[in-house]
């Protein structure tokens, strides 16, 4: 089971005898992140930065970041502190301090919050909540727009924990790591735009504000995707979570890729809330396979209801290109809106697109009850990466009318491996 009490006070530990033993030992540790309206903690958030930031660097090697990462030096041991948030004791005898943060203004983390307690369908934009139906008030991103604000929320969380590290409050280290965590709501970011911006921007902070005691690293975590050391070695690596477009590559063709981003953003852009489905949303949790259109899972407010009984669409989005752009409604006669409602307002990201949670996809397979969708299942249970308890606690719950079909499938999966 998780280890959930870890990390919570000052003084709590870990010690780590090799790379694969910190990965084990982290991969063991709850580090969920609980909604604002439900006691979330400043240690929640430090926890799960740190279980990510480590593993990521773990998952790499030294070669790829240019010999740059220091830290995973073995036996390691790493204690939960306050200024900075984590010290972490190698085997030479050197210290590294972790200061963890985030990028987003108090303004977007207080609507963040409402928003948890607003009804069904509302959603959040430039800040502000809006309640099912509104309609959009500001404009949209353009360009490079989205990746400009995140360096700039970036940048400030920068000097306000420099001069912090330049108080004198924190306990003393050879070396201080800035980790900043993406909290600033803003949808799909390029990282291909933001990682050059990105250093451009922070080698100019760093030229303009020589200050007597600086960060070592600056890194950003956001989405499933670290990006280290952004004003040096620059790296980029993935923690390994699921869901995963990255999963996509190679195995479907690039523009039904690019049809679900740009989907994705004009969906965001009309305030509708949506997870990707189907295929890419199979890809994504760890069975890549081919697809040839983009299905996403939306809210009631993708439709127009109209006398007798008449739907539209409100969105008149059926393709991008030559790629079709499904929409597959919550019916909520079959009380679906328990179980799926959820799955369009909290669901992951991956690359900035929302994707249907695991749980929620495996009821969508079993429901529909094609040949290939339980082949579908079939292959995620085959690859190891799911979490069979919570799944037939999920079902229990929302459908127990489908847990003989589950139950078939669990055999098939059993049989083939």
């Amino acid at each position: 089971m998780p280890i959930k009490e870890v990390f919570t006070d000052q003084g709590d530990e870990l010690s780590f005898a090799s790379t694969d033993d910190l990965i084990r030992q982290l991969g063991g540790i709850d580090a969920s992140v609980p909604r604002r309206t439900e006691g979330r903690r400043a240690h929640h958030r430090e926890r799960y930065c740190v279980v990510r930031y480590l593993t990521a660097l773990a998952r790499s090697s030294a070669e790829t970041l240019g010999g740059q990462v220091s830290l995973l030096k073995f036996p390691l041991k790493i204690k939960k502190w306050e200024s900075p948030d984590f010290l972490l004791h190698l085997p030479d005898g050197a210290v590294a301090g972790i200061e963890i943060t985030e990028a987003g203004t108090e303004h977007v983390q207080r609507a963040a919050t409402q928003l948890e307690k607003s009804p069904p369908g509302s959603f959040m934009e430039d800040g502000e909540v809006r309640l099912p139906g509104e309609k959009l008030r500001g404009r949209p991103f353009a360009g490079n727009e989205p990746e400009l604000e995140l360096t700039r929320l970036i940048l400030e969380s920068l000097t306000n924990k420099t001069e912090a590290l330049n108080r004198g409050h924190y306990a003393p280290a050879d070396r201080y790591e800035l980790l900043i965590y993406d909290n600033s709501h803003l949808p799909l970011i390029d990282l291909g735009v933001l990682a050059p911006l990105l250093k451009t921007k922070l080698t100019e902070w760093l030229r303009q504000n020589q200050t007597a005691r600086a960060f070592d690293s600056i890194s950003v975590l956001r989405d499933s995707e670290l990006l280290y050391d952004c004003a040096g070695a620059g790296a980029v690596f993935e923690y390994g979570e699921l869901p995963n477009l990255k999963l996509t590559r190679g195995v479907v063709a690039p523009e039904i890729i690019d049809a679900a981003h740009r989907a994705s953003r004009k969906l965001f852009e009309a305030g509708i809330p949506h997870a990707l489905a189907g295929g890419l949303a199979v890809c994504a949790h760890g069975y890549p396979r081919t697809t040839d259109d983009v299905d996403f899972l939306v809210g009631d407010e993708a439709f127009e209801k109209h006398g007798g009984g008449f739907v539209t669409l409100k969105l008149p989005l059926i393709a991008i290109g030559s790629v079709r752009i499904d929409f597959v409604s919550i019916d909520e006669s079959k009380g679906e809106l328990r179980q799926l409602r959820p799955a369009v307002e909290e669901s992951p990201r991956s690359e900035g697109v929302p994707i249907v949670p695991l749980p929620a996809l495996v009821y969508m397979k079993l429901k529909a009850g094609r040949q290939k969708d339980t082949a579908d299942l079939v292959e995620l249970l085959k690859r190891g990466e799911v979490d069979l308890e919570e799944l037939d606690q999920y079902l229990a719950e929302y459908a127990p009318e489908q847990l003989r079909r589950w139950q078939r499938v669990k055999e098939i999966a059993a049989r083939e491996e």
